[in-house]
């Protein structure tokens, strides 16, 4: 099997039995911009991924087609097309017809979010074969085991999942959209409030806020205690460099984690 696993921020695809994927890659596609005065298609070809970040694509508009973890859009649908065909044509060097797929599904996925995939695998693509498997299911395999609760969460959903002999238990499954997409808009709004300019659109700016994301922001266990304590973390240790620009402070509380367990109680109060 190709095993293809459509995440809200990468896409990730390789073969069945082995260690990690061939290809690790954001989830983008790049149509070029038209002139008002064109009046053709443009000749720019259409790019993905790591190219579309590398170039930092000025003339090109940038196309997220998986959003909270589904593919809902004829649009995104054409493009998420549009990527795959390349992807196993180009950089596996796949014939599409020969090809057996399997698709990582989303623990929110639905019937019918499965059957728009299948029309695209099937009708449009070619394929030979496809499967579904639910991610929170291979993940607990992966542990040897077929009972437990498995907590995922990715840039889009965060979803709790529990599993009795490989089944998902769909009347106590709970996904919500609080994900690493939201940390990094209060990531955006933290900067902002503190005098920092970003362009929340630039690609380049998006990875200074997610490396930043990545490399200093803390979950606590224990958020009441700690919210209400002095940092435990020295001015270094939060500290970020950004380019052209000094240094920027985070405190402790507000991290985004920090602000997402104040959502929830919120929310639950």
């Amino acid at each position: 099997f190709i095993v293809i696993d459509n995440g809200s921020d990468s896409i990730k695809m390789g073969y069945s039995g082995e260690d990690a994927p061939r290809i690790i890659m954001p989830f983008m596609v790049g149509t070029p911009i038209l002139k008002s005065e064109d009046t053709a298609p443009s000749k720019a070809a259409t790019i993905y991924g790591n190219d579309l970040k590398e170039k930092r694509a000025i003339k090109y508009l940038h196309h997220h087609p998986v959003k909270r973890s589904k593919i809902e859009s004829e649009e995104d649908q054409e493009l998420a097309k549009k990527l795959w065909a390349h992807l196993l044509e180009n950089e596996l060097q796949q014939d599409l017809a020969q090809c057996n797929i399997m698709v990582i599904d989303s623990p929110s996925s639905t019937k019918e979010d499965r059957q728009k995939l299948a029309e695209i695998f099937f009708d449009e693509l070619k394929v030979q074969s496809l499967l579904f498997m639910n991610s929170s299911v291979l993940s607990l395999f992966s542990t040897g085991r077929s009972r437990g609760f498995v907590i995922e969460s990715g840039y889009g959903t965060t979803s709790t999942v529990p599993i009795f002999e490989g089944y998902i238990l769909q009347h106590a499954m709970h996904t919500n959209e609080l994900a690493g997409q939201d940390i990094e808009k209060t990531l955006f709004d933290l900067m902002e409030a503190n005098g920092r300019s970003f362009d929340r659109n630039s690609l380049e700016d998006i990875d200074k806020i997610r490396n930043m994301k990545e490399h200093i922001c803390a979950f606590p266990l224990n958020y009441q205690k700690d919210i209400n304590q002095p940092e435990s973390i020295d001015i270094e240790g939060r500290s970020y460099e950004l380019p052209a620009v000094s240094y920027t402070h985070l405190r402790a509380h507000e991290t985004p984690e920090h602000l997402v367990c104040r959502l929830l109680l919120e929310k639950k109060k």
